[in-house]
Formats: structure tokens, C-alpha cells, sequence
């Protein structure tokens, strides 16, 4: 496996992370 697939592929997970955490917050403010 390529170092720059794995650096890719960390990448795209850590974005996933962050987009859902962004969603997330988005909801709890709206419950509020």
C-alpha cells in the first residue's frame, strides 16, 4: 500500500469525523 493512499485515506476519515461533529452540534442548537 502507498504512503500517499494511506495519507489519502486518513485524510478522508478525519474529514468524515469533522463533518459529522459539525452536524451533530448543528442538531443539539436546534433542540435548544
Amino acid at each position: 500500500m502507498s504512503a500517499t493512499l494511506w495519507v489519502r485515506a486518513l485524510l478522508r476519515l478525519r474529514y468524515k469525523r469533522f463533518a459529522v461533529s459539525r452536524r451533530v452540534s448543528q442538531i443539539h442548537e436546534e433542540m435548544l
